[in-house]
C-alpha cells in the first residue's frame, strides 16, 4: 500500500499540473492537491494500525515529540536553506540531495528540543504546580 500512497501522490501532481492556473497555492484546487493524499496516508496508516503493524519506539517518539518538531521546523528550514544557498547549484540535484537533509535535520533539532527542554520543563512545571496547589487541599 506504500507504493499505492506513492501513485496517488504522483497522479494528484498531474492533475494539479492539468488544472493550474493564475489561481496560486491558496487556490481552489488546494483541498484536492494536499487533502486527498494526506486523507490517503492518515487511512492506511490507521488500517495499519488496525491490523497491528507495529511502527517501533523511533515513530512513537517522533509522535510524542511532534509538537517540538513543529514549533523548531521554521527555524531549521529557514537556517539550513540560508546555508544552501551559498553551495546551491540549481540543479535537480541539488535538490534530491538536500530536501532529506532538511529532512532528518529538522526531525534531529525537534528532537533534541523534546529531550531537553520539552520533557525536563514539563516534569518541573508538574512539580511546581503539584507543590503550589497543595494548600489549598
Amino acid at each position: 500500500w506504500f507504493i499505492n500512497g506513492l501513485e496517488i501522490i504522483a497522479l494528484n501532481v498531474r492533475i494539479q499540473d492539468l488544472f493550474s492556473s493564475d489561481i496560486g497555492v491558496n487556490g481552489l484546487l488546494r483541498p484536492f492537491n494536499i487533502g486527498v493524499p494526506v486523507t490517503f496516508i492518515v487511512y492506511f496508516l490507521l488500517i495499519a494500525e488496525k491490523n497491528n503493524l507495529v511502527f517501533g519506539k523511533f515513530f512513537v517518539l517522533l509522535g510524542d515529540a511532534s509538537y517540538s518538531i513543529y514549533l523548531t521546523h521554521v527555524l531549521t528550514l529557514s537556517a539550513v536553506g540560508r546555508i544552501w544557498s551559498v553551495f546551491n547549484s540549481e540543479s535537480i540535484i541539488d535538490n534530491l540531495i538536500i530536501i532529506p537533509i532538511m529532512l532528518i535535520l529538522t526531525c534531529m533539532v525537534g528532537l533534541v528540543s523534546y529531550l531537553w527542554i520539552e520533557i525536563p520543563l514539563s516534569k518541573y512545571l508538574k512539580k511546581v504546580i503539584s507543590w503550589n496547589f497543595r494548600w489549598w487541599l
